[in-house]
């Protein structure tokens, strides 16, 4: 029986088992990116009704879409994870809320806030997986800054999410 080792040609180089769990990493992150409807399921622990998911599948890979619903079909319960899992699963994603008053946008972004901090009660199965990527630091301890110019939160993929908290027409260069 010999005795074989590996030596690193320099500090970068990724070991066998670190390749195999990066590639391991990469088709998850494939398979929800494929089906966001199991992905909030499976990361989140929201289980959205029929509606929903069909409302979440169509918008998925849309460009520009608008959800035209009635009161009281869980927009803002619906748009919150669908912006969270946008976040998570694309790096570099930039999101802004924008309503038609302020209040309005930092609404959905509490929504945001809850759902990642499990303080819904309704929602029994929810589990921290987003709040464990929110950049944390100082400052900002939960990763949720409350800005009045603007909410924001960031992830370590450097996604970021803002809103909007002005008029629609003074914010048309965001």
């Amino acid at each position: 029986m010999s005795i074989e080792y590996i030596v690193k040609k320099n500090k970068n180089e990724l070991s066998q088992r670190k390749k195999e769990g990066l590639l391991k990493l990469a088709k998850l992150i494939q398979v929800f990116r494929l089906d966001p409807v199991f992905a909030v399921e499976w990361l989140f622990g929201i289980q959205l009704l029929d509606f929903q998911a069909y409302v979440f599948l169509k918008s998925w890979v849309t460009p520009n879409c608008v959800w035209c619903q009635c009161r009281g079909s869980g927009k803002t319960t619906l748009g919150s994870p669908f912006i969270m899992l946008k976040n998570l699963l694309i790096p570099n994603y930039q999101a802004y809320i924008l309503a038609s008053s302020g209040s309005q946008s930092k609404n959905m972004f509490s929504k945001i806030e809850q759902i990642a901090k499990r303080e819904i009660e309704s929602f029994t199965g929810l589990n921290d997986v987003f709040f464990n990527e929110t950049v944390k630091n100082v400052a900002n301890k939960d990763g949720f800054t409350h800005n009045p110019n603007s909410y924001e939160f960031k992830l370590y993929n450097g996604s970021c999410t803002n809103t909007l908290n002005s008029v629609p027409d003074n914010m048309r260069g965001k």
